[in-house]
């Protein structure tokens, strides 16, 4: 019965959405901007209530329940004083081309829904620490930082965290846990498709766009994971969307701010995407009403800044920087910036992204041209983990290459900068054209573009949504993006799971392949609907054998149990994580000790109920516990050895493959 709980969230949405609908008449697609809107109130609102119960340390089931029933009281009301502004979308017919796509696309988005309700989270960063860090709120009733070894489960921005404490809280478990990255899946489709139809794209063109981003094998792959990936990806989605439209007002700003700041507080690498898109609507602001601009830019910070201020404060009272300790930005950011240096980065984040069996002279290639310009592409200033290169087709949501829909976005962008007339690449014949429905808001038959630029770049009040005069808005969205990509490459170090960090570009860059795919395909359907069905075939084949959760083979959801499951990614690392939870047996406070990439969320779904304490401490201000002060102490140091530096005198000391356990005498 507790799990309705989670109900609450999901009623103050379904308010939020109707609350949200757009009550301008010439908005392109409004239900799906509703839909966006509603979104970001609701996680500003999640992020904005932990802060608020932490405060207090209320992190706890009264205070969650509290929140989320003035949440949705909140919601169901502006819902029902705006109901008559709201209206349902209409589909309208759908011809044979549409309705399959749309039916491969659900396949894949339904295929991966399973996954995330049927398999516990099992990825290994969560392990690690996207969960672990959870657990240690919950207990301590309060996000502020605590003692670990694991520095990323205090230094790491928290905001997918965040959104799943609250399911942890309202369930009492993790089983709901995998639905933020498929909601978050889902609305990266919703905002591909709408910012498509923005850049003048019909039904067709929307619609491609949207299997552009749900058939890749990395979106199918961490939809049905506890990872922030697509999380990241669809804040700053509805950044690109809300600033494609023409909007000024205080709906626009706070939207705006409210996803900046949520792109900041879940993986600060998004901000690259968004800060050139921002960038973009500022100075067209500026242009047309200076003083409004600045204050509307003023709020747009402002915002942003009340959502990531808690965090950054913690971060910055501790380490003395609010980007934390030096080691952490590090290891993932360029230490080097020559234009050698940077052009090897750039190559090798390509490789990985279109890594196939095929490809593997492309990598020897890099290397060998690497040497040439005299740059060490192994050095640790700008490689960060394995040796480049490393294997990355395989669809493992770890690493997981995306070669057919990352040349589809490359291929999107350069005609978009090439064609001179966007009209015929965009919306191919306009004259007819099939929207996504009148009752999403975007009229048959038109031209519209940009929320209500025409083809030609000028809008109807003389002004532009994007830019003024009659620059192509399609050029500049794919300039943005190449910004976006430029920032990238040249901050970020290339690294085995880069791939990864780049959804919120392949997110960006879909509604670019959508447009060409939508132009290509009235021309020459016969070749492009084939390239669309390895693609959505290659979405269907990440959900049905990919790793670590699939549908079916071996080691499938069809012949694990739900505790193999959890286990999937180390299935060796079972049987001592079971019988150290079995030795342990009745302790209520257990010291662990652990390396920075040791499994920490095993004890706590195998001994719940219990107090953890840590042994080491990378926190300055929050001293370890000496083991003495333990009940028992759990370790995973390797090599295991080690572990009998935390073992007091006269404790016992057992090890089962890569766990020990440390006992007090009697036990």
């Amino acid at each position: 019965m507790r799990c309705l709980l989670a109900l609450l969230p999901a009623v103050a949405y379904a308010g939020a959405v109707v609350a949200m609908y757009p009550s301008r008449g010439n908005v392109v697609a409004p239900f799906r901007l509703a839909l966006i809107r509603a979104a970001v109130v609701l996680g500003a609102y999640a992020v904005g209530g932990v802060e608020l119960l932490s405060r207090y340390q209320s992190i706890g089931l009264k205070g969650f329940v509290y929140l989320w029933v003035v949440g949705a009281g909140l919601a169901v009301g502006a819902g029902w004083w705006r109901r008559k502004g709201f209206r349902r979308p209409e589909l309208g017919r759908l011809d044979r081309a549409a309705a399959v796509l749309l039916g491969g696309l659900g396949a894949v988005l339904l295929g991966a829904l399973v996954l995330a309700l049927t398999y516990p989270p099992n990825n290994f960063d969560s392990m690690t620490y996207h969960l672990p860090r959870i657990e240690h709120w919950v207990q301590q009733h309060t996000v502020e930082l605590f003692a670990v070894r694991i520095h990323r489960q205090v230094t790491y921005p928290p905001g997918s965290e965040y959104l799943m404490l609250h399911l942890r809280v309202l369930t009492g478990g993790d089983r709901l846990h995998n639905l933020v990255q498929w909601g978050s899946a889902v609305g990266c489709a919703l905002a591909a498709s709408r910012i498509a139809a923005q850049l003048g794209g019909a039904r067709l063109a929307q619609i491609l766009a949207a299997v552009v981003v749900g058939s890749a094998p990395l979106v199918a792959l961490e939809a049905s994971s506890t990872q922030n990936d697509l999380v990241t990806a669809l804040w700053v989605a509805v950044i690109a969307t809300v600033a494609l439209d023409r909007g000024r007002d205080l709906a626009t700003i706070v939207i705006l701010g409210l996803a900046t700041g949520l792109v900041a507080v879940t993986k600060m690498t998004g901000l690259f995407g968004a800060a050139p898109v921002l960038l973009v609507w500022g100075l067209v602001a500026l242009r047309r009403a200076p003083v409004r601009a600045v204050l509307g830019g003023l709020g747009v910070l402002g915002l942003a800044g009340l959502v990531v201020a808690p965090y950054l404060a913690r971060t910055y009272a501790e380490f003395g920087n609010v980007l934390g300790p030096a080691y952490l930005s590090d290891s993932v950011t360029m230490g080097k910036h020559s234009p050698a240096v940077l052009l090897v980065n750039a190559l090798m984040v390509v490789q990985s992204l279109f890594d196939n069996p095929l490809t593997v002279g492309f990598a020897e290639g890099i290397v060998t041209l690497a040497r040439w310009l005299g740059v060490d592409p192994h050095d640790p200033a700008t490689s960060f983990g394995p040796a480049f290169p490393q294997i990355t087709w395989y669809p493992d949501e770890d690493r997981s290459s995306y070669p057919l829909q990352a040349f589809l976005v490359l291929a999107g962008v350069v005609a978009v900068l090439v064609r001179p007339l966007l009209g015929q690449l965009g919306a191919g014949s306009r004259a007819g054209a099939d929207r996504m429905g009148a009752g999403d808001g975007v009229p048959d038959g038109g031209g519209v573009a940009l929320g209500g630029v025409a083809p030609d770049g000028v809008a109807p009040d003389g002004g532009s949504a994007l830019v003024a005069g009659r620059m192509n808005p399609a050029r500049v969205y794919a300039c943005c993006f190449l910004a976006a990509a430029a920032l990238h490459v040249s901050m970020i170090k290339w690294q085995m799971w880069g791939n990864r960090l780049t959804a919120y570009l392949l997110v960006l860059g879909a509604p670019l392949a959508g447009l060409l795919l939508a132009a290509l395909w009235r021309r020459r359907a016969v070749l492009v609907a084939p390239v669309v069905a390895v693609a959505l075939l290659l979405g269907l084949a990440s959900v049905g054998y990919g790793w670590p959760r699939r549908l079916v083979g071996d080691n499938s959801l069809l012949t694990l149990d739900e505790d193999q499951r959890r286990f999937s990614r180390r299935p060796l690392w079972q049987a001592d994580f079971e019988w150290a939870a079995n030795r342990v047996g009745g302790a209520r406070v257990i010291g662990i000790a652990q390396d920075n990439d040791s499994w920490e969320y095993p004890w706590w779904f195998l001994l719940p109920g219990r107090e953890f304490r840590a042994l080491q401490s990378q926190v300055p201000s929050k001293p370890a516990t000496p083991a003495g002060e333990t009940d028992a102490v759990v370790c995973t140091i390797v090599p295991v050895d080690k572990c009998g530096y935390y073992r007091p005198t006269g404790w016992s000391y057992e090890t089962h493959g890569t766990v020990t356990v440390i006992l007090p005498p009697g036990r």
